[in-house]
């Protein structure tokens, strides 16, 4: 059974609904928009030329291609409010080093690491200034027409060990956020119920000594 939104519902919070239903059909709608495209022989030449590109892009591998302004829209702060979703800062971070951080439970699709590392919803850049963190996810997302282009403009990279050392060798203070559990983790996702997936994934740690 379907349930309506009441219509006295404020503004603000449809506004905060618009932005995570935006969120949420961004993969389909990327995909779309490819498809409809190869469907016009004019776009055919293009088609073939940024499959190319795709196809032999290394910027994955190499911390993506991220953009101030994706990250910046205000849209974010929408999202970030409908849940809602918080960063609290404990710490100063240095920014003439490195980090690894470790971010769990994925949950069913890691909305929380989205909102604080994939954007500036909750200025991340102006609680720990000097440090790029750039959110890692799986490779096979970046075989993604289009959406891998959305992706990158985040500031998300792949998760491979290349992908990793390629970042934490950038330089002072650029760093990586790994959702350790993974998607094996996200099966486990139940309200309430916190169930991490560690046994097996203690690769981050070895990665974290080798770079100090």
């Amino acid at each position: 059974m379907i349930h309506l939104a009441p219509l006295n519902v404020p503004f603000i919070r449809r506004r905060q609904m618009a932005a995570v239903i935006l969120w949420i059909i961004s993969l389909p709608a990327t995909l779309c928009i490819f498809f409809i495209l190869c469907t016009t022989i004019f776009f055919w030449p293009w088609i073939i030329a940024y499959s190319l590109f795709a196809l032999f892009d290394i910027a994955p591998e190499n911390g993506g291609r991220r953009f101030s302004f994706a990250r910046n829209a205000i849209f974010w702060k929408w999202y970030a409010d409908y849940y809602p979703i918080k960063l609290i800062k404990e710490v100063d971070l240095d920014p003439s080093k490195n980090y690894i951080f470790g971010y769990h439970p994925h949950g069913v699709i890691s909305v929380g690491a989205w909102t604080n590392f994939a954007t500036e919803a909750n200025d991340f850049s102006k609680k720990f200034p000097g440090i790029t963190c750039r959110l890692l996810t799986l490779a096979s997302n970046f075989n993604i027409p289009l959406y891998r282009e959305y992706l990158m403009a985040q500031g998300l990279a792949s998760v491979s060990r290349q992908s990793c050392e390629n970042i934490l060798k950038k330089g002072p203070g650029h760093s990586i956020l790994i959702v350790i559990g993974g998607a094996g983790e996200s099966l486990n996702a139940r309200p309430g119920v916190y169930n991490l997936v560690l046994k097996r994934r203690l690769g981050f740690i070895k990665l974290a000594i080798r770079h100090g």
